[in-house]
């Protein structure tokens, strides 16, 4: 498990038992603001956060009764919140263990990169023009050190190597 998944699964397991039941699963809420919990685009109520800007929270997920913020009613935040733990429960004895969780946190993901990309894809053909994601464009010119219109591995090496780590600046792109 990686160590963003080792510290959520850490807060979530508030008996410190390294096991994560149902009633810790519903009572805990992500640690940041966005989907799952807090005010992030097109989710809306409390849930299980599982990173930055990706929540296990209902929202975008269907679901067909509405609260007055035009958002989930609490039961049906409630009712997801049960089903998703038991879905996430791949045996079925009550508790999530760490290797449940790591399989779910891959999964959360792996959902917020693919919604991400298809959020930067404009015209949904697949592929990321210079139109459509105008942060890379810049960051490739300051890449490509020869000009030539491309960034090579080692051009991208040497990038990184430049830039201060991600303690030092709050910014620095994922690598």
């Amino acid at each position: 498990m990686d160590e963003r998944a080792a510290k959520m699964f850490a807060s979530v397991d508030t008996n410190g038992d390294g096991k994560i039941t149902q009633a810790e699963f519903l009572a805990a809420k992500p640690p940041h603001g966005g989907p799952g919990g807090g005010p992030g685009p097109g989710m809306h109520g409390s849930g299980m956060g599982m990173g930055p800007g990706m929540g296990m929270g209902p929202g975008m997920m269907g679901m067909g009764h509405h609260g007055p913020d035009g958002g989930p009613t609490a039961q049906d935040r409630e009712a997801f919140q049960a089903d998703l733990f038991k879905a996430l429960d791949a045996d079925h004895n009550g508790q999530l263990s760490q290797a449940e969780f790591a399989k779910a946190w891959e999964t959360a993901q792996t959902m917020m990169k693919t919604q991400m990309f298809k959020k930067l894809d404009k015209n949904g053909d697949g592929v990321l023009t210079k139109d459509e994601f105008p942060p890379f464009v810049a960051k490739m010119k300051t890449m490509d050190t020869n000009g030539d219109g491309t960034v090579t591995r080692d051009e991208m090496k040497a990038a990184r190597a430049a830039s201060p780590t991600p303690s030092q600046t709050p910014s620095t792109p994922p690598n």
